[in-house]
């Protein structure tokens, strides 16, 4: 099986959603697009701080980097990456840059 954000889309459904920075790519055509020009293109890396199935969805945390836009961005950018597969397949893959709650630190706690 390929990776989720494999260009092929061998890794996801026709008829999978990518939700990245509130913008919606719905099948696999405007996912390959998406990633062809915002991940490769920006040659984005993901350094994995955690991995969690929780209820059978898989929740990747990790601290991003590469060539794309930084402004109003911290110097460490992690994101959480929600991830729902169905027969093998990735459905819906749901990028967010959460903020921890007032009581917490200035980075979200770990997974798990």
């Amino acid at each position: 099986m390929g990776s989720a954000l494999d260009p092929r889309g061998k890794g996801s459904a026709e008829d999978a959603l990518v939700n990245d920075a509130h913008r919606e790519f719905r099948g696999i055509e405007a996912i390959r697009r998406w990633v062809a020009r915002e991940m490769i293109g920006d040659r984005v890396t993901i350094a994995v701080t955690d991995v969690l199935d929780h209820h059978g969805d898989t929740i990747v945390r990790g601290r991003y980097d590469g060539g794309y836009g930084k402004t109003n961005l911290p110097d460490e950018l992690i994101l959480t990456n929600y991830f729902t597969v169905r027969d093998g397949r990735v459905v819906t893959l749901i990028i967010i840059r959460n903020t921890p709650p007032p009581t917490e630190g200035p980075r979200p706690p770990a997974l798990g």
